[in-house]
């Protein structure tokens, strides 16, 4: 992951100089970091941010309900599966190939799939439903990466914290182990599936779920904070990894802050697109300078 190869900066070929010129940095960033997302969580205390909620009828409570509840039980089956170190006798292992890859990232488009079907029954506007016409295309990617780049300080702490901590948990997710000796070996074709699997399908799918379906529905029946913690839990536990758990939760609350500031769902879809494109270009590259993260 981006955030673990900061704990091993130490194998950088870098002076103290340099170093400590890279903590200052690193300092002034998180303040700024800081300061930025503090601001957001004030104005969308104030002014009650931007998600709309008018659309969503007694049924979409139900699926929420339905589908929350499906996906809670994976997660915890996953974090027993971990919990009693059984994964690997459970699911042994098969070769992962670009079908698996993407077919695995189809899994969350089926419910969402769904869900647009009602929408488009109960003639529902998806672009006013989400929002995606509040904010200029051309400026989403800006701020997207503005606002993953003032959150990734913050990431950075917590993960390091985890990984000092929490030790035993420091195990890959199985695809990014995949992805690593992909990039070792060469093979373009899993490399090419993966990074469209991470960057364009998972962002789509999991930002429709999660901010922009499952979000708004406990918005109208808890208020915005309750749900925004709720949902960034989940999210955090779906993933099935224990040491980026925390991570994961703070970047989701901090997805649901951008999307409620902005009022289109299109802000935390880049967002999360360029979080995860990150992730994959620094393992990229710590596999060309032989960096073991």
């Amino acid at each position: 992951m981006i955030l673990a190869a900061f704990q091993k900066a130490q194998q950088l070929p870098i002076s103290e100089q340099q170093l400590a010129l890279i903590n200052l940095i690193g300092a002034l960033f998180l303040v700024a970091g800081m300061t930025v997302y503090a601001r957001l969580f004030r104005r969308v205390g104030e002014n009650g941010g931007r998600v709309r909620t008018d659309h969503l009828q007694l049924p979409d409570l139900l699926i929420t309900i339905l589908l929350i509840a499906g996906l809670t039980l994976l997660a915890l089956l996953a974090f027993i599966s971990i919990a009693n170190g059984a994964g690997e006798a459970v699911s042994p292992k098969r070769e992962m190939t670009v079908e698996r890859i993407i077919s695995g990232s189809m899994f969350l488009f089926i419910p969402a799939a769904g869900i647009c079907t009602l929408f488009a029954a109960r003639r529902v506007s998806l672009k006013e439903a989400l929002g995606l016409g509040r904010v200029q295309a051309g400026k989403i990617p800006f701020i997207a990466s503005g606002l993953i780049l003032a959150l990734f300080p913050v990431l950075l702490i917590v993960n390091v914290m985890m990984m000092k901590f929490f030790p035993a948990y420091a195990d890959p997710q199985e695809l990014v182990k995949v992805y690593k000796t992909a990039v070792d070996e060469g093979r373009f074709k899993i490399i090419g599936a993966i990074i469209f699997s991470a960057t364009v399908m998972a962002p789509l799918a999991e930002e429709f779920l999660f901010r922009g379906y499952f979000y708004p529905v406990l918005k109208r029946l808890i208020g915005p904070f309750p749900s925004a913690f709720f949902v960034s839990i989940l999210f955090g536990a779906v993933h099935g990894n224990l040491l980026t758990l925390p991570s994961l939760v703070l970047l989701a609350f901090a997805l649901t802050l951008a999307y409620e500031w902005s009022g289109s769902l299109l802000v935390p879809i880049f967002m999360h697109a360029v979080f995860n494109g990150s992730n994959l270009l620094l393992m990229w590259a710590a596999s060309r300078y032989g960096i073991d993260l």
